[in-house]
């Protein structure tokens, strides 16, 4: 997992788990449990943000926003393979959307087939493609191809 400061005040993150585990997350930092929060955190982002990092990208936040008072709300976004959970939270100056990204794809826990149409409009056929092949190569129950020649329809 990694939470980076955005420009547009908000913190991004990306993790494994549900909007109630989102909650639960937020819920951890709030209380500055940053062990607890870090369980959170898939294999690749325990290796890149340790507890320790957590609490000070956490304090940074809290330095900018003053103290965090509660949860707000959280909605989801869909992106690609992923789901973006937005955590919204009241702090004394300002309300702050923490994001956490969940790679739906890598979690969901049954068979996959994905055809990408090589002429799609909606989408970058050839960049898209790529992406979902390096998401999911590990996975040996995924089938990907790419249809060269099909697009869709435009009404």
């Amino acid at each position: 997992m990694s939470i980076t400061q955005g420009t547009d005040g908000t913190s991004q993150a990306t993790f494994t788990g549900s909007e109630q585990s989102a909650r639960s997350f937020v819920s951890f930092l709030i209380q500055q449990e940053f062990e607890k929060a870090a369980a959170y955190f898939d294999e690749n982002m325990k290796g890149a943000v340790t507890p320790r990092k957590l609490k000070a990208i956490w304090m940074d936040q809290l330095t900018r926003s003053g103290t965090c008072q509660k949860i707000e709300n959280t909605r989801i976004e869909p992106y690609l393979q992923y789901q973006i959970i937005f955590v919204t939270c009241r702090f004394e100056k300002q309300q702050v959307d923490v994001k956490l990204v969940i790679d739906a794809a890598k979690t969901l826990n049954q068979p996959m087939l994905i055809l990408q149409g090589g002429q799609d409009c909606q989408v970058n056929p050839k960049d898209d493609f790529k992406k979902w092949q390096q998401a999911l190569s590990v996975r040996k129950d995924v089938i990907l191809t790419q249809l060269h020649d099909l697009k869709n329809k435009v009404p």
